[in-house]
């Protein structure tokens, strides 16, 4: 390729890249961050039916993200701030893999680290009342780096047992008790294979269970 040729390139490429950064402004709000995060699922669903580029462990990883995009946006996690500078940073390297400015390999890295992330918060979305209940202040949940949900929701179990909503609170035990062994098992691996975790995490939930709403059954 001829230095003029070269030049061509890098100034089509350049301007591309600007397109794209000047597409994606960063999200300012969860509006932003949800419809950026909804555009990048419908991509990624496209590349796993379409795309011959992705071999041996490419699929997988563009599955679970898809997956994991999922629960963010169908739940309070997607208000986090993080989670907005990361939904604009997947729209770009879908992007700019789908415009074949990058391979797969040169996105892998962001898209396993935003998987985790994304992994990890929605936990810390659904479970996140339990885990950093006073009364739970005496388990060992250190270690799992776990942190606090900035945003609240009505339906959040402190919420529901603050307003003294008992049978809503139960209705919610329940269902985050029939999901938290398969939540559980989609954290990153350095949290599902952390020693007596999902006991640890369990015993949060009965020690919540335990304390809210023991006043119900008592009165």
């Amino acid at each position: 390729m001829s230095a003029e040729a070269g030049q061509k390139v890098a100034i089509r490429v350049s301007n591309a890249c600007t397109q794209f950064a000047n597409a994606f402004s960063p999200p300012n709000c969860a509006c932003d961050a949800f419809h950026l995060l909804r555009r990048s699922k419908y991509d990624l669903e496209h590349l796993l039916r379409t795309s011959k580029e992705l071999v041996l462990e490419d699929p997988r990883i563009v599955y679970e993200l898809t997956n994991s995009i999922s629960r963010v946006v169908s739940s309070k996690a997607v208000l986090e701030k993080k989670v907005g500078e990361l939904a604009q940073i997947l729209a770009l390297s879908v992007r700019a893999f789908k415009a074949r400015l990058l391979d797969f390999e040169h996105i892998e890295a962001d898209l396993e680290t935003i998987n985790d992330y994304f992994r990890k918060v929605y936990f810390e979305a659904r479970y996140g009342d339990y885990l950093f209940s006073p009364v739970a202040n005496r388990l060992d949940l250190e270690s799992f780096g776990f942190r606090p949900c900035v945003t609240r929701d009505f339906e959040d179990p402190n919420e529901l047992a603050n307003r003294a909503d008992f049978d809503e609170l139960a209705r919610r035990l329940g269902y985050d008790y029939g999901s938290l062994e398969d939540d559980f098992r989609r954290l990153p691996c350095e949290l599902r294979d952390h020693r007596n975790g999902y006991n640890t995490v369990q015993l949060a939930v009965c020690l919540f269970e335990e304390h809210s709403l023991s006043p119900c059954r008592t009165g």
